[in-house]
Protein backbone atom coordinates (compact mmCIF):
# COMPACT_ATOMS: atom_id res chain seq x y z
CA UNK A 1 0.00 0.00 0.00
CA UNK A 2 2.84 2.53 1.03
CA UNK A 3 4.18 1.84 -2.57
CA UNK A 4 0.86 3.06 -4.12
CA UNK A 5 0.69 6.34 -2.09
CA UNK A 6 4.34 6.89 -3.00
CA UNK A 7 3.64 6.59 -6.60
CA UNK A 8 0.49 8.81 -6.57
CA UNK A 9 2.53 11.35 -4.77
CA UNK A 10 5.08 11.03 -6.89
CA UNK A 11 2.88 11.54 -9.89
CA UNK A 12 1.09 14.26 -8.54
CA UNK A 13 4.16 16.79 -8.22
CA UNK A 14 5.17 15.76 -11.71
CA UNK A 15 1.96 16.84 -12.82
CA UNK A 16 1.72 20.01 -10.80
CA UNK A 17 4.97 20.88 -11.96
CA UNK A 18 4.52 20.67 -15.48
CA UNK A 19 1.08 22.04 -15.43
CA UNK A 20 2.72 25.18 -13.59
CA UNK A 21 5.06 24.99 -16.81
CA UNK A 22 2.94 24.55 -19.56
CA UNK A 23 0.97 27.80 -17.88
CA UNK A 24 4.35 29.65 -18.01
CA UNK A 25 5.16 28.33 -21.78
CA UNK A 26 1.77 30.26 -22.95
CA UNK A 27 1.71 32.95 -20.92
CA UNK A 28 5.15 33.59 -22.41
CA UNK A 29 4.18 33.00 -26.34
CA UNK A 30 1.87 35.24 -26.03
CA UNK A 31 4.32 37.94 -24.96
CA UNK A 32 7.74 37.23 -26.11
CA UNK A 33 6.91 35.09 -29.42
CA UNK A 34 7.25 31.39 -30.29
CA UNK A 35 11.22 31.20 -31.11
CA UNK A 36 12.08 33.62 -27.85
CA UNK A 37 10.03 30.57 -25.82
CA UNK A 38 12.04 27.74 -26.93
CA UNK A 39 15.27 29.25 -27.02
CA UNK A 40 14.44 30.24 -23.50
CA UNK A 41 13.44 26.27 -22.63
CA UNK A 42 16.33 25.09 -24.50
CA UNK A 43 18.70 27.81 -22.88
CA UNK A 44 17.53 27.70 -19.04
CA UNK A 45 16.70 24.12 -18.70
CA UNK A 46 19.82 22.71 -20.96
CA UNK A 47 17.04 20.27 -22.79
CA UNK A 48 16.13 20.39 -25.94
CA UNK A 49 12.70 21.39 -27.57
CA UNK A 50 10.95 19.81 -30.58
CA UNK A 51 8.76 19.86 -33.34
CA UNK A 52 6.63 17.18 -34.61
CA UNK A 53 8.91 16.29 -37.07
CA UNK A 54 12.03 16.14 -35.15
CA UNK A 55 10.47 14.54 -32.26
CA UNK A 56 9.13 11.87 -34.91
CA UNK A 57 13.11 11.20 -36.05
CA UNK A 58 14.24 10.97 -31.88
CA UNK A 59 11.38 9.18 -30.61
CA UNK A 60 8.60 6.58 -31.03
CA UNK A 61 5.27 8.05 -29.87
CA UNK A 62 3.22 5.02 -28.06
CA UNK A 63 0.42 7.39 -26.89
CA UNK A 64 -1.11 11.10 -26.13
CA UNK A 65 -2.53 11.56 -22.50
CA UNK A 66 -2.49 15.66 -22.69
CA UNK A 67 -0.77 17.65 -21.81
CA UNK A 68 1.83 14.59 -22.07
CA UNK A 69 3.06 12.55 -25.28
CA UNK A 70 4.49 9.07 -24.47
CA UNK A 71 7.42 8.31 -26.00
CA UNK A 72 10.39 5.87 -26.19
CA UNK A 73 13.81 7.31 -27.17
CA UNK A 74 15.29 5.65 -30.78
CA UNK A 75 18.61 6.06 -29.66
CA UNK A 76 18.30 3.36 -26.51
CA UNK A 77 14.91 2.71 -26.03
CA UNK A 78 14.23 4.31 -23.06
CA UNK A 79 10.63 4.89 -22.77
CA UNK A 80 9.26 7.94 -20.62
CA UNK A 81 7.16 11.49 -21.36
CA UNK A 82 7.14 14.55 -23.24
CA UNK A 83 5.46 17.90 -22.29
CA UNK A 84 3.50 18.95 -25.78
CA UNK A 85 2.09 22.73 -26.41
CA UNK A 86 -0.69 22.25 -28.50
CA UNK A 87 -1.03 25.93 -30.49
CA UNK A 88 1.73 25.91 -31.60
CA UNK A 89 2.83 22.59 -31.55
CA UNK A 90 6.30 21.98 -29.69
CA UNK A 91 7.34 19.20 -27.44
CA UNK A 92 9.65 19.39 -24.44
CA UNK A 93 10.99 18.27 -20.43
CA UNK A 94 11.53 14.82 -21.71
CA UNK A 95 11.43 12.54 -18.41
CA UNK A 96 12.22 8.66 -18.47
CA UNK A 97 9.82 6.50 -16.29
CA UNK A 98 10.97 5.70 -13.25
CA UNK A 99 12.14 1.84 -13.30
CA UNK A 100 12.50 2.10 -16.97
CA UNK A 101 15.74 0.46 -18.90
CA UNK A 102 16.55 1.08 -22.24
CA UNK A 103 18.89 -1.45 -24.34
CA UNK A 104 21.71 -2.46 -22.03
CA UNK A 105 20.84 -1.35 -18.62
CA UNK A 106 20.00 -3.88 -15.89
Amino acid sequence: MTNKVERLAANFELDSTRQTLMRVVQDQIAVRGLDDVRAAIENQSGERVWNSEQLMDEFEVSHFDPPYVHVIRKADAVAGTVVFNDDPRFYFAFKPTKGNHGRGET
